[in-house]
């Protein structure tokens, strides 16, 4: 099939930056409390919680950035599985 009649997987989309700047934040959050309070078991946890939260909005970024439905569909059910 030549290139021109395949869709594109992604495209820009001005919806994806807040979910993406956000997913970004969190896990440079996730990343300078793991550092600094490692020892802690709370603070892990805390951390895990934060990262899985990072990933529901990263991967609805890329749900919104899909240029194709089956695609969208994949990276929902994966933002669904991080916060489930």
């Amino acid at each position: 099939m030549p290139s021109f009649l395949q869709p594109e997987l992604y495209r820009w989309n001005p919806f994806v930056l807040p979910w993406l700047v956000l997913a970004l934040a969190l896990w440079t959050l996730a990343a300078v409390i793991f550092h600094r309070q490692r020892g802690s078991r709370v603070a892990v946890l805390f951390c895990a919680m934060i990262v899985l939260v990072g990933v529901w909005f990263g991967a609805f970024a890329a749900m919104f950035a899909a240029g194709h439905a089956g695609v969208a569909t994949l990276w929902g059910r994966i933002g669904l599985a991080g916060i489930s």
